[in-house]
């Protein structure tokens, strides 16, 4: 692997196949992203990435202190170093239910160790992360989440901003509107799928949003704030 250039990608990863205790296959993990997903998840399995020696030479570790999770600690690291390339992939295999780690599928899953060691993630590299929230992929990625957890005011905390940072980005213009939708904002709401519609008015999914808006606006007792 060689690395090349002040924008060389120093990591790259693939993807992995998880398979259950009998064998068979049930999913993949890892994918094309960015490094803010790392607050919530890892990007890919500790023997799907190269990573040039130079990380190494550098000071990437894996960290003492986290005797789980230190491989996505080590990710961390390397990430504030470099960029990341996906090569699009199966090159290993992950049987993710044998093992007494906690940090698998089935009976090696044990949420007390994510509840005890991603705290540490987040303080450790609270600095990176707030740098890469404050970036459009950031703010959209964290938005989607909160959207997905069903916590659509906080969601708009980062969507508005994104909206702000990039007003003709048509992934903010829907999430953002779809957030002020289920935080009873249908004003808001419209206003923002009008924009995007207008951007690009052959996709059928943002007329869809924009009726569904209008639906939800048209019927009694909306517009009270929620989330």
């Amino acid at each position: 692997m060689s690395a090349t250039g002040a924008s060389a990608q120093r990591l790259r990863y693939s993807r992995t196949e998880i398979r259950d205790p009998d064998g068979v296959k049930t999913g993949y993990t890892g994918s094309r992203g960015f490094h803010v997903q790392l607050y919530y998840q890892a990007r890919c399995t500790i023997h799907s990435a190269l990573f040039h020696r130079s990380l190494v030479e550098e000071g990437a570790r894996f960290d003492p202190a986290f005797l789980l999770m230190e491989d996505r600690d080590f990710f961390v690291n390397c990430a504030s170093r470099t960029a990341f390339g996906f090569v699009d992939a199966t090159t290993c295999i992950w049987h993710a239910h044998i093992g007494e780690s906690g940090m698998g599928h089935g009976v090696n899953a044990d949420p007390a160790i994510r509840e005890r060691y991603l705290p540490m993630l987040h303080a450790k590299w609270e600095h990176l992360f707030d740098e890469w929230r404050s970036q459009l992929q950031g703010l959209l990625f964290y938005g989607q989440h909160l959207i997905r957890e069903n916590k659509p005011g906080e969601a708009l905390q980062y969507l508005e901003q994104a909206v702000r940072v990039a007003p003709r980005d048509i992934n903010a213009l829907n999430l953002c509107g779809m957030a002020n939708l289920h935080a009873g904002n249908p004003a808001r709401a419209e206003q923002l799928m009008r924009q995007a519609v207008a951007l690009l008015p052959g996709n059928a999914h943002l007329r869809e949003n924009l009726e569904l808006i209008r639906e939800v606006a048209a019927a009694p007792d909306v517009g009270r704030s929620r989330g």
